[in-house]
């Protein structure tokens, strides 16, 4: 039997390898050790469907070759954005633009995009967004009257336009990783300044000006930690950034302790300085 990857035929020696499944899943785990994915799987002339588990069982002596594709993670990320972005984008349009079959359509496939949207957003809770957007595509699916469909489509819109917006920001950090390293970095260092405010918020009834200030940092740190995770970066910059989320574990600690003043010695002595040194030790390592 003929294995090949990406059309190159490799040398693999069947151990109790018995049917197709057993291989693939052999490949598989070889290739995601480096960051490799499956897109295609061809067992002889047959495309065997990465969504159905059937072909699996095919026994070894029935087939003669099997040929794998392959994409990186980094290419697979990128495809599936810019199918939801396209998503999206058809959905907006839609509804701006009094499309309602259109709507309805794109309507039925949504459960089919939350396959992608849990790989996209595998550390971001979308659900709560998502909900909002059902709800209002839901309503096209009944006899509704005219300004019911007007308030909705008006929704579709603004939902659709908010999931275009994460997206082609996270598109952004896949595909400019760096620069988006460095602007998470410049804003986080800009925000330094406003950190010792938020312990005398804290004491002196502004708790939600405290907490949008720790909202937009986390925001910040969480958007530089995905451009950085697109990124071969130093292991100076790597020890930099694991010091800094060592501080903000304490800080999440001593904000569910209510502790005043340890939040305000960890945000003015500890995290301020750091974010301030942060844009020069973002470094990265040459190709």
């Amino acid at each position: 039997m003929i294995i090949t990857i990406n059309g190159e035929k490799i040398d693999y020696t069947l151990e109790n390898e018995k049917t197709a499944g057993d291989i693939i899943s052999a490949i598989r785990k070889w290739l995601e050790n480096s960051g490799i994915l499956i897109s295609e799987i061809k067992l002889d002339d047959k495309i065997a469907p990465l969504h159905e588990t059937s072909w699996e069982k095919t026994d070894l002596q029935n087939i003669s070759e099997i040929a794998v594709k392959t994409i990186t993670l980094k290419e697979s990320r990128i495809r599936q954005i810019e199918t939801a972005l396209n998503y999206f984008n058809l959905l907006a349009d839609a509804a701006e633009n009094g499309k309602e079959e259109i709507i309805k359509e794109l309507s039925e496939g949504f459960n089919d995009l939350t396959l992608l949207l849990n790989n996209i957003f595998n550390d971001f809770d979308y659900k709560e967004l998502a909900e909002g957007l059902i709800s209002n595509l839901n309503e096209h699916g009944f006899p509704v009257t005219e300004s019911s469909v007007y308030n909705s489509e008006k929704e579709i819109i603004a939902d659709s336009g908010n999931f275009i917006k994460i997206l082609e920001s996270r598109l952004n950090e896949i595909s400019n990783p760096g620069k988006e390293a460095l602007s998470a970095a410049g804003a986080l260092a800009s925000m330094a300044d406003e950190l010792e405010n938020v312990a005398v918020n804290l004491q002196t009834g502004k708790e939600m000006e405290a907490m949008q200030t720790i909202i937009l940092l986390t925001e910040l740190m969480q958007a530089l930690l995905r451009s950085l995770s697109w990124t071969d970066v130093t292991e100076k910059t790597e020890n930099y950034v694991s010091e800094i989320f060592n501080i903000l574990s304490e800080l999440e600690e001593a904000l569910k302790a209510n502790d005043t003043v340890l939040i305000g010695d960890l945000l003015e002595y500890e995290l301020k300085p750091k974010l301030l040194e942060l844009p020069p030790n973002l470094n990265f390592k040459e190709n």
